[in-house]
């Protein structure tokens, strides 16, 4: 038996730099007597990252080749008031909608079994799990027969492989010569831990936040014929004011979503369906 799972984070709905879709319809404001639906303009790198998006679900859907696929949702769902710079809209309740459309082409995806949430950043996604627990429950609404579950931390069991899936996590580094290094310590430190307590390891850990694709093999020290793969998944995310300040004016953006193959009960392969962009403008001067 043959399966796909696809794991994506970090699309930050709402914000003008952040994933959406362009269908998307908002309510406008009664109180000056107008009815119906808006729809914001993209900005330029919305539209970018929408064809981003279409084209990355064309590869899923090429690959899954009429199999099962299951997504995983790595958290941030939601840009988010605190930093209200670029929003799309003030109005929180847009950010949900907004997001509610982002998400509708993953269930148009040939035999979509459902969705995993994990809860993300607090300050993203309104406190308490609100924001993937509403969408969670608008999507529920309109595809009753998918599963969809929202969850702080979880550890799925996809067909025999164990999937331990939460928002946050290590980075993959900030320096050319450390990347991976704490992702790889952070896994074996995981792997050991189950371990020393006599529990099963994950094959697979998921973590996300970082907006930046990263991927490390850990071997278990119990079993050295095993290993546990360490995904940090990238982001449909332009570069926003907030992120040019943590990661100190950072030149490289990483999008798109990470696939899992599993055949036979089996991890067969990892497929990320990635893209870097260089976000200086250059000018001859």
């Amino acid at each position: 038996m043959r399966r796909l799972l696809v794991d994506f984070a970090d699309i930050h709905s709402g914000h003008s730099s952040a994933l959406m879709n362009p269908e998307v319809k908002l309510p406008v404001d009664t109180e000056n007597g107008d009815e119906g639906y808006r729809t914001p303009t993209p900005t330029k790198i919305q539209r970018k990252l929408w064809g981003f998006l279409g084209d990355d679900l064309e590869e899923v859907k090429r690959l899954a080749n009429g199999d099962e696929v299951t997504v995983l949702f790595g958290g941030d769902l939601t840009w988010g008031t605190k930093y209200p710079d670029g929003l799309v809209s003030t109005r929180e309740m847009d950010q949900f909608i907004i997001a509610y459309y982002n998400l509708k082409p993953f269930f148009a995806l040939p035999n979509m079994t459902g969705m995993y949430f994990s809860t993300g950043t607090a300050s993203h996604e309104f406190g308490h799990g609100n924001a993937p627990n509403l969408v969670a429950g608008l999507l529920k609404k309109d595809y009753p027969d998918k599963d969809i579950y929202v969850d702080t931390h979880g550890f799925y069991n996809a067909g025999g492989v164990y999937f331990d899936v939460a928002h946050h996590g290590p980075g993959a580094g900030i320096r050319a010569w450390t990347e991976g290094n704490v992702a790889r310590l952070y896994a074996r430190s995981l792997v050991q831990r189950c371990c020393n307590k006599f529990i099963r390891p994950p094959d697979v850990i998921c973590r996300a936040h970082y907006h930046t694709y990263c991927r490390e093999t850990v071997y278990w020290p119990t079993d050295k014929s095993r290993c546990t793969e360490m995904i940090i998944a990238p982001s449909y995310c332009g570069i926003t004011p907030h992120a040019i300040q943590v990661t100190g004016s950072t030149c490289f953006l990483t999008c798109g979503l990470v696939v899992f193959e599993i055949i036979d009960e089996k991890l067969k392969r990892v497929i990320p369906i990635i893209r870097t962009i260089d976000l200086r403008i250059s000018r001859r001067i």
